[in-house]
């Protein structure tokens, strides 16, 4: 699954407008349809209860004005909050609010938590804030979503949980408790990255008509790797190779009381398909570590105190990584000045 930080969201959106002419408004369009759809196709039998969006003054709340037109359009009875006034909407929200109004849309302005005493919806649209959040959330509208965290109805959050870091799944001091979300074009960090992946309950990835040009420019380097592509990426051995064919991993961890540390990752790399695994750790740690998994090679290193012992722990270091494909160094060493000498060395060697 590509992942997309706010920056890359902003500028796949930017350009699939300002270079590729895709017009602004038709992407809010199929966002907002597209929540209203996924609304329709999770709860019909709530719909009865009616629709409350809670909207803020940006394109996310745009988004929600659609959503609730393409509901209201079906008689479901929507209502939205709208947490500023309608003259301080701007550009496509603007217009999506006007669109809204002129199908008979209820929009109560300036909304608070007040505003949700009578409200018994039953399904509610989280169109606060968008991917660019990068503050607490504070005042009015943190004491509106801790409301509405506790009512009871289902949340569809646009784009991403309002609260939720779209860059590091951050909680940004308050954020809606979504049981779907449903995002454009791409799966955002936060959406993924604990504890905004708590947040987001079910995770729809829409297309909403990017530019392809424009995501290809963008070109985003972020991924996850979800089990149907992991097993993908596994071959059948072929009969005629040996454990020398697939690979020799070195493990640069442990200290005193840590051995465990140094068998779970030596687990970790024969599990994933590594020919040979060598050990490298302290001497202290050496028979733990050596007895606790049968195929793994152990190589005991000078220790001080139960840990790495720098300069003579580098020594025997520089011949053992010698002829290894890849080298993976941390679990359990500790953070004294002799380890972060080793660090160092591995760093400055280009290891």
């Amino acid at each position: 699954m590509i992942l997309l930080n706010a920056a890359e969201s902003r500028e796949l959106d930017r350009l699939s407008i300002e270079t590729y002419g895709i017009p602004s408004y038709a992407l809010m369009t199929r966002a907002g349809e597209t929540v209203a759809g996924a609304v329709r196709r999770h709860w019909p039998n709530a719909l009865t209860q009616g629709v409350l969006v809670v909207a803020g003054k940006g394109n996310n709340g745009g988004d929600g004005f659609v959503a609730a037109r393409a509901l209201a359009g079906e008689k479901i009875s929507v209502t939205v909050l709208l947490f500023a006034s309608i003259a301080e909407l701007k550009g496509d929200a603007a217009r999506a609010c006007r669109d809204y109004l002129a199908a008979s849309g209820r929009v109560v302005e300036r909304a608070d938590e007040g505003s949700l005493r009578d409200q018994h919806p039953g399904v509610i649209i989280d169109a606060i804030f968008g991917t660019g959040l990068n503050a607490p959330v504070r005042g009015v509208i943190r004491s509106v979503i801790e409301r509405i965290n506790s009512m009871g109805a289902p949340i569809v959050a646009v784009d991403i949980a309002s609260g939720i870091n779209a860059d590091s799944g951050a909680v940004m001091d308050a954020a809606m408790k979504a049981s779907l979300t449903v995002t454009f074009g791409f799966a955002k960090y936060g959406h993924v990255s604990y504890p905004g992946a708590e947040y987001c309950g079910e995770l729809e990835v829409t297309e909403i008509g990017f530019s392809s040009e424009a995501a290809a420019t963008v070109n985003p380097a972020g991924r996850l790797v979800e089990v149907g592509e992991a097993r993908a990426l596994m071959r059948p051995r072929a009969s005629n190779t040996h454990k020398g064919t697939y690979g020799h991993i070195l493990l640069i961890a442990g200290s005193r009381g840590k051995g465990g540390a140094a068998i779970l990752v030596a687990r970790g790399a024969l599990r994933s398909g590594a020919g040979l695994v060598t050990a490298a750790i302290p001497e202290c740690v050496a028979t733990i570590v050596a007895n606790g998994q049968a195929e793994l090679m152990t190589e005991p290193i000078t220790d001080q105190d139960g840990h790495f012992a720098g300069r003579a722990a580098i020594t025997q270091l520089e011949q053992l990584i010698e002829g290894k494909d890849a080298i993976v160094v941390g679990p359990g060493i500790g953070n004294t000045t002799e380890t972060q000498e080793l660090i160092a060395w591995l760093i400055r060697e280009g290891a």
